[in-house]
């Protein structure tokens, strides 16, 4: 076996994992159950598709990025990712179903288990008519994030015109791949700034810091064997446009994004029901900061704990200002893993892997992109992989003037009725938030603390 970038007999190139990819593979290999990290990229299509169309501009994707093509294993005690050569045939798998049965057939589809070790990807034409068909790509979060996905969409569209239109595609060549990524981040100098903060935004959390919704002890395991299961469903709900329209309006009062303002009702909300000074929020940060990071296929992004003091005493706009100071601060410390701030953490006698980011906030400001096919009415679907990761999750996707939202939470924690009065008390704090930002917290939580699940 040959590693850093050599090439073996075969045709095959070992390269370390990424530093994100490590804790993704550890994860899911110490677990039991299905994986927590399978995403999936489904489209509705009608009209007359062109199914080796459809497979071209899919071998064509995985061709230029190196991470579709790729094996993930552990050799001699090392975490490794094997690139397999170019040219291999894509297996594009066909399910026919009625159109009664899609919904469930989708589901089937995208829960299904990935072998790290054969392929992180796996793609489905399910036939549904003759003019109506839904393209399923189901991949792994060691390949793939939100703005992976994205330039998926855009190669997609691209190799399929030019398949149809019989000409050569337009794509600018994918400046750096995962493995020379991955040898870079392990040469280069490690932030002392970023580590300074990290270890002093941990100090000193006190015991009953709240992170959830969820009883003391649920939902946190002592190790990676778990004590519960990540069987998990989600809730859909709308920010309207003039919902919207009252949160941007508290933003430019305080200067403070769409997402400080989602964070603030969050903190509250974890404040009121757990009776907490201090509350943790995970947000996600991406480091996708050069040109060359923006083509690149694979997981660039990583969880981060926002650290927020919540006092009843003070007014919603004086919160939004903390929480907007806090994000700043975690955004230009982000040069460093979840696993190095956990490692903080369990150094202070913090339990579990999940003990820092049990709730975690995603604020997507981009609008929804779309894929445009000649002839073809292409719709993006969005499918539940049937797992929640943590103890709830607050998804805001841009949509018009307004935002779609998913509510992700743990079966083992939650029911649907107790999810749905936790969405409620979040939708309550904002409405009073936004009707009057210098409101004290305490005001704010009165009527909204009641209904929700204890």
């Amino acid at each position: 076996m040959t590693e850093g970038g050599q090439k073996t007999p075969g045709g095959t190139t070992f390269h370390p994992m990424m530093v994100e990819q490590e804790s993704m593979w550890l994860d899911d290999h110490l677990r039991d159950g299905p994986s927590r990290y399978l995403e999936s990229w489904v489209y509705h299509l009608r009209g007359p598709l062109d199914r080796d169309a459809v497979r071209w501009a899919l071998e064509r994707i995985v061709a230029r990025h190196e991470a579709l093509r790729s094996r993930f294993l552990l050799c001699d005690d090392r975490l490794l990712q094997e690139v397999l050569p170019e040219g291999r045939r894509l297996e594009l798998e066909t399910v026919a179903c009625s159109p009664e049965c899609v919904e469930d057939t989708l589901k089937e589809l995208v829960r299904r288990p990935l072998d790290l070790a054969e392929n992180p990807l796996r793609a489905t034409l399910v036939d549904v008519s003759a003019e109506t068909a839904v393209l399923v790509l189901q991949l792994h979060h060691l390949v793939i994030d939100d703005s992976a996905l994205h330039t998926i969409e855009r190669e997609f569209e691209e190799h399929y015109r030019a398949h149809v239109e019989r000409r050569p595609a337009t794509v600018a060549p994918v400046p750096l791949q995962p493995g020379a990524y991955a040898a870079a981040q392990r040469s280069a100098p490690r932030d002392p700034e970023a580590r300074a903060y990290w270890r002093e935004a941990l100090r000193d959390l006190p015991d009953d810091v709240a992170g959830t919704l969820a009883a003391d002890g649920a939902g946190a395991p002592d190790d990676l064997s778990g004590v519960r299961s990540d069987r998990g469903d989600r809730i859909a709900f709308d920010v309207d446009a003039v919902m919207t329209k009252r949160v941007r309006t508290v933003c430019r009062r305080v200067r403070a994004t769409p997402f400080a303002v989602f964070a603030s009702v969050v903190a509250v909300l974890l404040h009121s029901v757990r009776g907490a000074r201090e509350v943790i929020v995970g947000i996600p940060v991406s480091r996708r900061d050069t040109a060359d990071c923006d083509q690149m296929v694979a997981p660039l992004g990583e969880l981060l704990p926002l650290r927020l003091a919540v006092s009843p005493d003070v007014s919603f706009a004086g919160l939004l200002e903390h929480v907007r100071d806090r994000i700043h601060e975690a955004l230009t410390h982000k040069d460093i893993s979840y696993a190095e701030v956990l490692a903080m953490a369990r150094q202070r006698g913090r339990p579990g892997d999940r003990y820092l980011c049990r709730t975690v906030l995603v604020v997507d400001d981009a609008q929804p992109s779309r894929i445009e096919l000649p002839g073809v009415e292409a719709r993006r679907v969005l499918v539940h992989s049937g797992v929640s990761k943590y103890d709830l999750t607050f998804t805001f996707v841009a949509q018009g003037r307004g935002y779609l939202g998913f509510l992700e939470y743990p079966l083992d924690l939650f029911d649907a009725e107790a999810a749905g009065r936790v969405l409620e008390g979040f939708a309550a704090l904002l409405e009073r938030a936004c009707d009057n930002p210098d409101r004290a917290v305490s005001h704010l939580t009165d009527a909204v603390v009641r209904g929700m699940p204890q």
